[in-house]
This record gives C-alpha cells, sequence and structure tokens, in this order.
C-alpha cells in the first residue's frame, strides 16, 4: 500500500498519529505547541521559532506561499518523515533490479502536507553536495514535482540561521 495514501482524517492534528504533533528538525527539534488543523496553521508553525524581530520577513513568505484555502492547496498526505539512503533497506532482485524491503525510523512519521517529504528528504542537500541520490527520488517525494514549496521553504531555512 501507498504510505501516501492512508486516509488524513479531517479535522485532526496534523503530525504523529499517536498524538506527539509536528515535529520540525532543522538546527535542532521544535513542536508545535497548539493543535495544527490546516495548512495556514502548518505554515505559521514553520515560520515560529524563538527568534525575536523579523516580522517583515515572516509577513513576506506568507505572501509569497500559495492560498492554504483552495482547491490548489497540497493535500494531506501521510509521510515517513526522514527519507534518506541510510533509512531505505534494498534487496539485490533479479540482476541488477534492486527493491526497496524496509523503511526504518518512524519516529518523524505523520500526517503533513504532500509537499513536505520533498523538504524533509532534501533537508541534507547543500549547494556543494555531490551524493547524486537527491537526483533520483521518486516523483512523488520529489523538488521537481513541489517546486514552489520546495523553494519557499528553502528561504524559510534562512530563518533558522
Amino acid at each position: 500500500m501507498d504510505l501516501r495514501s492512508l486516509p488524513y482524517p479531517p479535522g485532526t492534528s496534523f503530525g504523529g498519529v499517536g498524538g506527539s504533533g509536528c515535529k520540525d528538525i532543522r538546527r535542532h527539534l521544535r513542536r508545535n505547541n497548539k493543535q495544527i488543523t490546516d495548512l495556514s496553521d502548518f505554515e505559521d508553525f514553520l515560520l515560529d521559532g524563538s527568534h525575536s524581530g523579523g516580522g517583515v520577513f515572516a509577513e513576506l513568505i506568507r505572501q509569497l506561499s500559495s492560498p492554504t484555502h483552495s482547491p490548489l492547496s497540497p493535500s494531506i498526505v501521510f509521510t515517513h518523515g526522514d527519507l534518506r539512503p541510510d533509512n531505505i533497506v534494498v534487496d539485490m532482485g533479479n540482476g541488477s533490479e534492486w527493491i526497496v524491503t524496509g523503511l526504518l525510523d518512524w519516529e518523524y512519521s505523520g500526517f503533513y502536507p504532500e509537499y513536505y517529504e520533498a523538504v524533509k528528504c532534501t533537508n541534507c542537500l547543500a549547494p556543494y553536495e555531490e551524493n547524486d541520490w537527491f537526483l533520483y527520488l521518486p516523483d512523488c517525494v520529489s523538488p521537481k514535482n513541489y517546486a514552489h514549496w520546495w523553494l519557499l521553504d528553502r528561504v524559510r531555512e534562512t530563518w533558522f540561521i
């Protein structure tokens, strides 16, 4: 079964299914301190931090975001939250075919906007990166399919520097 097809119960909190809430780990682990049940609240969570000031930057990011209450808003899907080669178990199939047989490390999994897996699985991607793994991500988690949201998050990342 495709993990992203697990049904999101509307009105329930984003994040871990056990009630652990949303987690954002950029420089350190942050958890939401209030219930998040829509995309607008989630975007606010990503911008809220322990920073003082920066209101103009945060407001500009909010204005650049796509409308959060429209038919074009991203769906809420179940995500692994930490897709990277170390967490993917593969087995050599027939010949040179590799078969994914498991995923490890589920502590960041939960219900998030569909673009968020593309953001999370490229958190380690830097301009000087030589690991071509990032070029072969499946379409469902590829930044190519969520370019606007992915680029916006890269700008948001400067908020945490």
